[in-house]
């Protein structure tokens, strides 16, 4: 899946229906350091497409980031996290809480 922020494309990197269902039952903003490890987890499950080539948005366990305004410009993080999880992670569980019969599944809806 593919989208456009600020003039960048971006694509969801191939996510299993456990990772992409992890992912989702991540998002705590209890504190700072979970909040942190959210917006972390969705950038390392991002591409973005540079020079025709699909670079990694933030690499496991780095600081680096692509694009490099990602590192200081918190707006442009946010509105990342936002579509990615808009055009991703909502319309997956929408759908899946609709069609699931186990109790309490719909509790994961956002």
């Amino acid at each position: 899946m593919e989208f456009e922020v600020r003039g960048d494309l971006f694509r969801v990197k191939k996510l299993s229906a456990v990772r992409a269902l992890a992912i989702r039952s991540q998002a705590d903003f209890s504190s700072v350091e979970k909040a942190e490890q959210f917006f972390n987890t969705l950038l390392e499950c991002l591409e973005v497409k540079i020079n025709d080539v699909w670079l990694d948005v933030k690499a496991k366990g780095s600081n680096s980031y692509c694009p490099i305004e990602l590192t200081t410009n918190p707006m442009f993080v946010k509105e990342l996290c936002e579509t990615f999880t808009e055009k991703y992670l909502y319309p997956l569980f929408h759908e899946s809480s609709e069609s699931s019969s186990v109790p309490g599944f719909n509790s994961l809806e956002m």
